[in-house]
């Protein structure tokens, strides 16, 4: 009887493994996807203003352990002789999905993607005591909603600004005014 109940077990722990593996690929394309996202919004925005703001891209590598070498852009964002850029940081970062910098002379606005519900950082934190294993998942919220691209204040005690035409000029403004 041990014996196949520990063949039993077996199965059972690398059925587990195999149901919490993360898929770094995907990841890594529904990150480019939404950095995508991000800029069309950002060029919507900043339209009406097309005769006196110029928009261009420039190719960034990123570099992310568990997703290695990879390309996405740089937005770069030109008013008279000022200079804003929106550049990836990772898809993988502390609290979100993905982090986009909005850099300008005078500072950097990190923009983050979470879910649509969140108003503030939620981290989930696992422990685990002796010889088990700690759970290596990342945790997701599929009850928090689809995630979006917010404004993150900075810390102590950070918030989430829903990301809006208006909520990125305030922003642009405060990098290169």
């Amino acid at each position: 009887m041990g014996k196949v109940e520990f063949e039993e077990f077996l199965k059972t722990v690398v059925k587990e493994k195999k149901e919490r593996k993360i898929d770094w690929e995907k990841k890594k394309e529904e990150f480019l996807k939404a950095i995508d996202e991000l800029y069309a919004f950002v060029e919507e925005c900043l339209k009406p203003y097309k005769d006196k703001v110029n928009v261009s891209y420039k190719p960034v590598k990123i570099v992310e352990e568990k997703l290695g070498h990879y390309e996405s852009q740089k937005m770069i964002i030109e008013i008279g002789d000022r200079i804003a850029t929106l550049t990836p940081v990772g898809a993988i970062v502390i609290a979100a999905s993905g982090r986009v910098d909005l850099k300008g002379e005078k500072g950097i606005i990190k923009l983050v993607r979470v879910p649509e519900k969140d108003s503030a950082p939620k981290i989930d934190v696992k422990i685990s005591i002796g010889d088990e294993p700690a759970d290596t998942r990342i945790p997701t919220r599929e009850d928090s909603g689809k995630n979006v691209w917010k404004i993150a204040t900075p810390p102590p005690g950070i918030r989430y600004i829903d990301l809006d035409c208006d909520s990125f000029f305030d922003a642009l403004m405060k990098v290169i005014q």
